[in-house]
């Protein structure tokens, strides 16, 4: 797999039209997210990662892998 591109497009771009499947940036760009995520002295801190879906608002600390599927079915808060 390439490397995400380094602007947050893909944040926002996350299905092919129809919504057949995920587009490849945005599996790339979440994996990436993770791992900088997993980095950070927050995620020590709190346990886990922050939950920054559409649907949860930051609200909840989940584990990297939940919170990988939930950004897959839901995706990213508008100007995260």
């Amino acid at each position: 797999m390439g490397k995400a591109p380094f602007n947050r497009v893909w944040m926002y771009d996350r299905c092919y039209n129809g919504r057949r499947r995920l587009k490849d940036s945005f599996v790339i760009g979440i994996e990436e997210f993770v791992q900088t995520t997993r980095q950070s002295k927050y995620f020590e801190l709190e346990g886990g990662i922050r939950y920054l879906c559409i649907k949860c608002d930051c609200t909840r600390i989940l584990t990297n892998e939940i919170v990988k599927v939930h950004l897959y079915k839901k995706g990213f808060i508008p100007n995260y």
